[in-house]
């Protein structure tokens, strides 16, 4: 992906095209006497120029988007659940009156090849998760509740209205090209974006499929707290190591005592065993869970209920861009699950509740300590016990007030010695910060803070690490092997989105994947009830993102299935219509 936009009115119209449709007003240019000619022939419209084809869109757009601010008004909340297969199967038939995705062959592509099978459950799949991201921009535009679900899934124009921002987004960074095709309208990727498209999508199907391996594990638990009505002491305990290592990015095992006694720390923990139980509830059916469940717990204090409670919206109130979305009062008696996803809920949840017992406590910002601790003592840490594997991490260093090249600052380098490289990294920790919509993800790679890893901190060593006292610096720390042409720049962060993606010669990562690509690729797998971990290759190095994932993609336990569906993937075409044009787009 080309997260490089810095176009903040874009990112505003993106967000919500219907309130922001003075974008394309203030920017609407006219086209070409040539195309307007030609576009008045469907047969000669294919010989528009991009350019003009473009402006042409923009025109259309603007038209539909003027007509669906009227749709608004028609919105009602409808009792439904997302959750229940009787009421999603109601809510799927509405979305795919006017929306459908298909798999377009070509013509060296044998449709016998494929499993019937597998591309149903994959367009299915796929279905759902666009029918459910795109609901909840619009829950989250218009201040609705998850009530409104089938509303919106039942109202053409608006869906599709926030579908196609995402399209506009990727069509003005010319990951998309534009084209006419008589009555069809035709995004394709851009060729230069075509070497990406698996870096992005292995980027995105290793969440996918962590996602799911955390809900297999939260729907154990679901079941041992549904015929037991108790989540044992030690059962709870493991489990919330289990979502701080894999939501928060902390192992327990690594904390100093510093961090691990602190009241904001143990405030955590019972966030986590609170929103966990009402998960639970989720996965077997959305049950409410009455106060008096975690009155009697040994897991969370009294204190710490009462100030959750606090916080909680009631049902009519909750709101999708509030703590509401993620957990609110039924009654004074009960709670339930909102549709905000789990890890994002969560880190807004426990972040805002933290703020909260910040200003109770006062003292040091805990997230702030909690990022610093992450940035200089957790990852190093537990890189020393990968020395085994032939890594040996180093303290990071930085330019002093009075150094003749400033601005650098690594937190860590990393020694593989099995091939004698350096990786210099950067390490930013954000504990709330999720960006899951498209253009949250531009703003966040655009973040001035984030920025400064990657082109002050970073790229200033990597363009002097031939100067002379950089060099010295290097020699005082036992790094004098590293070398121009054997050093490397990893930003390292905990944010699942922004992986294998290289921009200056920078390689960004996600913690927990890097962890486990240092660790010969580790992929952890389960079949029923059984469960355990295997290896993709022994000869994976940081710097070729493009090898690592063809490991996976080969190697790994699951790479066979990863296979199938990269090349179903290749071959979504996304289908609707906008006004009387079909609508033919690549789906990513």
């Amino acid at each position: 992906m080309l997260y490089e936009n810095k176009d903040i009115k874009l990112l505003e119209f993106v967000d919500n095209p219907i309130n922001n449709i003075d974008y394309l007003i203030v920017r609407k240019s006219s086209a070409s006497l040539q195309a307007k000619v030609l576009y008045r022939f469907p047969s000669l419209r294919k010989f528009i120029r991009e350019r003009d084809a473009r402006i042409i869109f923009e025109d259309l757009y603007g038209s539909y988007l003027k007509d669906a601010k009227k749709f608004i008004v028609n919105l009602k909340p409808v009792a439904s659940n997302f959750h229940n297969q009787s009421d999603l199967e109601k809510i799927m038939g509405e979305f795919t009156e006017f929306f459908r995705i298909g798999l377009l062959f070509d013509q060296n592509c044998e449709i016998a090849d494929f499993d019937e099978d597998l591309a149903i459950t994959y367009i299915r799949a796929n279905l759902l998760t666009k029918l459910e991201y795109h609901c909840n921009r619009v829950t989250e535009s218009f201040d609705l509740t998850e009530d409104y679900f089938y509303s919106i899934a039942s109202n053409e124009k608006l869906w599709v209205s926030f579908f196609l921002s995402e399209v506009y987004l990727l069509l003005s960074n010319n990951i998309f090209q534009l084209s006419f095709k008589g009555d069809e309208i035709i995004f394709k990727l851009n060729k230069k974006f075509e070497g990406r498209m698996k870096v992005y999508w292995i980027s995105e199907i290793l969440e996918s499929n962590s996602k799911i391996s955390d809900m297999k594990a939260y729907h154990d638990i679901s079941i041992l707290l549904d015929k037991n009505r108790t989540v044992p002491k030690e059962v709870a305990e493991v489990s919330i190591d289990y979502i701080l290592d894999k939501v928060f990015s902390i192992n327990p095992k690594y904390l100093t005592e510093g961090v691990s006694v602190n009241q904001r720390y143990h405030f955590l923990r019972e966030i986590i065993f609170f929103s966990l139980v009402l998960e639970c509830c989720l996965l077997v059916g959305k049950k409410p869970k009455d106060r008096q469940f975690f009155v009697e717990s040994d897991n969370i204090r009294n204190e710490s209920l009462l100030l959750i409670e606090q916080q909680l919206s009631s049902a009519f109130n909750a709101r999708m861009d509030n703590n509401g979305g993620f957990i609110y009062k039924v009654s004074d008696s009960f709670y339930m699950r909102g549709t905000l996803g789990f890890k994002y809920g969560l880190r807004k949840f426990a972040g805002a509740l933290l703020d909260v017992k910040q200003k109770q406590l006062r003292g040091r910002d805990f997230k702030g300590e909690l990022g610093d601790f992450f940035e200089k003592d957790y990852v190093l840490n537990y890189l020393k016990e990968l020395n085994y594997l032939g890594y040996t991490p180093f303290d990071g260093f930085k330019s002093g007030n009075k150094a003749e090249i400033r601005g650098y600052d690594i937190d860590i380098v990393l020694h593989d010695g099995k091939n004698d490289i350096y990786y210099f990294i950067q390490v930013k920790y954000r504990f709330s910060a999720l960006p899951v919509y498209l253009s949250e993800q531009f703003k966040f790679f655009n973040d001035e803070s984030f920025k400064k890893g990657y082109i002050e901190q970073l790229l200033t060593l990597k363009g002097n690490i031939n100067q002379q006292s950089i060099r010295n610096q290097l020699s005082s720390r036992g790094l004098n092997g590293a070398k121009a042409e054997n050093s490397h720049f990893i930003l390292l962060h905990n944010i699942p989105f922004l992986n294998f993606y290289e921009h200056d010669g920078v390689y960004f990562y996600e913690w927990n994947l890097l962890r486990n690509i240092l660790q010969d690729g580790k992929v952890y797998w389960r079949k029923g009830n059984e469960f355990g971990d295997s290896f993709t290759s022994r000869e994976l190095e940081l710097h070729k993102p493009e090898k690592i994932i063809n490991s996976y993609l080969n190697n790994s336990v699951n790479g066979r299935g990863l296979k199938k569906q990269f090349d179903l993937f290749k071959i979504s075409k996304c289908v609707f219509d906008l006004g009387d044009k079909n609508v033919q787009c690549q789906m990513l």
